[in-house]
């Protein structure tokens, strides 16, 4: 991915509602650990045939989930793949980038790793949660996280080092925190098929985005007006709309008011903003459609509305 990245940082409101959440899972009574026991009952690691013959780290445990790197071949270009597993408790979700109004993204740490010139994560398309404060975003069940790493010494092999911190939630979120190492060699291999299968619900660019402006409105706040297109897919249906932008921007859930041949009119509450904005404003719009997820860049020229 390329161009501007939004940081994954929490804005305002969504700060003050993580620090609260957090602070209840330190005197929830739910929430106990075993003597003796390095992991808690109940959460099952996936074991089926086809994950065994994956090469893979150990598991990195913590109190409802799991961590691990997996290696997933490479490719003709000396590109080599790889992937962050996390696996939880049934009931529990995971947060995407932007976590929305509650939630912690998660934060890669690759410093320890040895030969790596640039590591690329890939996200899945998200799904949206209402949480009873708001809405969140993130994943529901198991996830992969595809990477694609590029060597300094394309010759030689690359040792993979992630420190990971994460956060799991069902009712309370849970901090968790992963560890883990992998050797990825530079022989050409397919790539492997379950980091395949969450690259396919990677969004791709397409999505035509226009015209995209600021409506004022009664009342609090600002809605943002924004007609979207799907590339044709067989199902051009519409299910949900998220939009990144700078530090101290939000967006709501959107409200859509047209739907025909793949085209959405849709309405976007900006729920944090700046006090004082100058100029084209960066942002992100992932699509989540029925068939297709797409990714759109674009700049919101605040004085005229347009991009």
């Amino acid at each position: 991915m390329t161009g501007f990245h939004p940081r994954p940082t929490l804005p305002r409101r969504a700060a003050m509602r993580t620090l609260a959440i957090l602070a209840a899972v330190v005197f929830s009574p739910g929430l106990v650990f075993s003597p003796g026991l390095p992991f808690p009952l109940g959460l099952v690691f996936p074991n089926s045939a086809a994950m065994a013959a994956e090469a893979a780290s150990e598991w990195s445990k913590s109190l409802k989930s799991a961590v691990r790197l997996l290696a997933g071949g490479a490719n003709a270009e000396g590109v080599l793949r790889a992937g962050i597993e996390i696996t939880m408790e049934p009931g529990y979700k995971t947060y995407w980038r932007s976590p929305g109004d509650s939630g912690l993204p998660p934060r890669f740490d690759w410093s320890q790793s040895e030969n790596v010139g640039s590591i690329t994560v890939s996200w899945p398309v998200p799904e949206r949660f209402e949480d009873g404060i708001g809405y969140s975003i993130g994943y529901p069940g198991d996830l992969i996280l595809p990477l694609s790493v590029r060597a300094i010494n394309p010759a030689k092999p690359v040792r993979l080092v992630l420190a990971l911190d994460y956060a799991v939630c069902q009712k309370l979120c849970i901090p968790a925190t992963g560890k883990a190492a992998i050797l990825l060699t530079p022989q050409a291999t397919p790539e492997t098929p379950r980091i395949a299968a969450f690259k396919a619900r990677v969004p791709v660019d397409g999505a035509k985005i226009r015209p995209l402006e600021i409506l004022p409105v009664h009342g609090p706040g600002d809605r943002l007006s924004l007609q979207v297109t799907m590339p044709r897919a067989g199902d051009e249906t519409i299910e949900d709309i998220f939009i990144e932008g700078p530090d101290d921007w939000a967006f709501g859930r959107p409200e859509f008011r047209q739907v025909r041949d793949g085209q959405v009119t849709a309405l976007v509450e900006v729920t944090d903003k700046p006090k004082s904005v100058n100029g084209a404003v960066p942002l992100v719009l992932t699509v989540r459609g029925r068939a297709a997820a797409t990714e759109s860049r674009v700049e919101l020229d605040i004085s005229g509305g347009r991009p």
